[in-house]
């Protein structure tokens, strides 16, 4: 959202092009709100038979032990092909 001219963030109505948030300058900063002074926030009246959804968490999948095993078995894959031989070593840089 492009700046806001000061004198829209003293008495502009909130709307699209005045949205409500925290505007901050340089030295200040100020809070626009949804509800104006005096109202009150009330619930909201549903329609009969509306079924309302709240914030659920799905449900926890422990998968440590699961990726543990996995980094065990791909480490096991590439160390068991250079076991069997006791003269194999890392390659060596150049001189």
């Amino acid at each position: 959202m492009p700046g806001v001219p000061g004198e829209a963030l003293a008495d502009a109505p909130i709307g699209p092009t005045l949205q409500p948030g925290v505007y901050a300058g340089i030295n200040r900063q100020i809070a626009r709100n949804v509800l104006q002074q005096g109202e009150d926030l009330k619930p909201a009246q549903w329609p009969a038979g509306t079924t309302i959804n709240g914030f659920t968490t799905a449900k926890e999948i422990p998968l440590g032990g699961w990726l543990l095993a996995l980094a065990l078995g791909l480490l096991s894959l590439d160390v068991l092909p250079r076991w069997p031989c006791p003269g194999a070593s890392l390659p060596r840089a150049l001189p």
